[in-house]
């Protein structure tokens, strides 16, 4: 799979089959992938093309009903993100419901 010309990462390959997923395909081209790492804490990962800024609006939406749907599936009640580096990166990540917190972590 490839996102902005890159292949994908081997520890995106790994979160890939640690739990439910989702892809986004856009005008026939693929401009997401993302899901929950649901081993060890719930880590929520994503893999964005530039192409997924031309429709963020149906994407968020689409994004939204899929990881409401993959927690009630399996019942997960808290889910982790990584601080997002961008000011777009930042509204998406909170208009699908996370909240930013100081918060530790060991491992």
């Amino acid at each position: 799979m490839r996102l902005e010309g890159l292949e994908m990462a081997a520890e995106a390959r790994l979160k890939q089959i640690s739990g439910p997923a989702v892809s986004a395909f856009l005008d026939g081209k693929l401009v997401l992938c993302a899901g929950i790492q649901t081993e060890g804490i719930g880590e929520v990962w994503a893999s964005v093309s530039k192409e997924a800024q031309k429709k963020k609006v149906t994407l968020l939406k689409k994004c939204r009903a899929e990881l409401d749907g993959m927690l009630r599936v399996h019942r997960i009640w808290r889910l982790w993100s990584e601080s997002p580096d961008t000011e777009p990166s930042k509204n998406f990540i909170e208009h699908l419901g996370f909240r930013k917190i100081e918060a530790y972590t060991r491992g």
